[in-house]
């Protein structure tokens, strides 16, 4: 099994907006597994088992979704659903069990966003020292920030080719005038989902 994802409708995430009590609200959960349909899904709030109810709807094939997706659908959402919610995959007969990323489901929730700080969109610095490239980001929670070159086929000292930073500072230390170019920073997996990154650009030139 892998490659494990959520999905959430409406997408309040994308659409910036907050999530709204007495709204209908739905969260899918779809695993990438052989065989695909032996595939068995277990839904938790707080650690708890969810169990359904009249108004929560637990589903394993949602006609609008990839088959053998899992949804469970809150009607009316109240206060008290408010928490963190997480589904777990298996396949019977294996000990082998996926956990995902927690998905947290709040009034709190507020979409990520990214910026260069002004006066940080070009850095500059000598061959052999320690560049420091920064993006700022928001959202609650905070979203860790994906670092990537723009030219192709470069990567990082280590051979990487992106590096995540909880905080948006990159640091390269002993960076040489093969460092030099353009930075890309985004947003990477926030809270569960697999969203539209929110991306910023910073420019290293390094001078012997």
């Amino acid at each position: 099994m892998k490659n494990l994802t959520y999905q959430i409708t409406p997408d309040v995430i994308k659409e910036s907006e907050s999530i709204q009590l007495g709204q209908d609200l739905k969260l899918s959960c779809h695993v990438d597994a052989v065989p695909q349909d032996k595939v068995q899904y277990t839904w938790y709030k707080n650690q708890k088992v969810i169990k359904p109810s009249d108004r929560i709807l637990i589903s394993k094939n949602d006609p609008e979704l990839p088959p053998v997706t899992s949804s469970l659908e809150i009607i009316e959402l109240r206060f008290s659903d408010y928490g963190t919610y997480m589904c777990e995959a298996s396949l019977p007969n294996l000990p082998l069990i996926v956990n995902t990323s927690e998905i947290n489901i709040s009034a709190e929730t507020v979409p990520p966003s990214i910026s260069v700080p002004r006066g940080q969109q070009v850095i500059t610095v000598r061959e052999g020292s320690t560049a420091e490239l920064q993006c700022e980001v928001r959202g609650k929670p905070l979203p860790p920030v994906l670092w990537t070159r723009m030219e192709k086929e470069t990567t990082f000292p280590n051979g990487e080719v992106s590096l995540e930073t909880p905080d948006g500072k990159l640091r390269i230390h002993n960076v040489s005038r093969e460092m030099s170019g353009w930075y890309k920073c985004q947003t990477a997996r926030y809270n569960g989902f697999n969203i539209r990154p929110r991306e910023g650009l910073v420019q290293l030139s390094v001078q012997c």
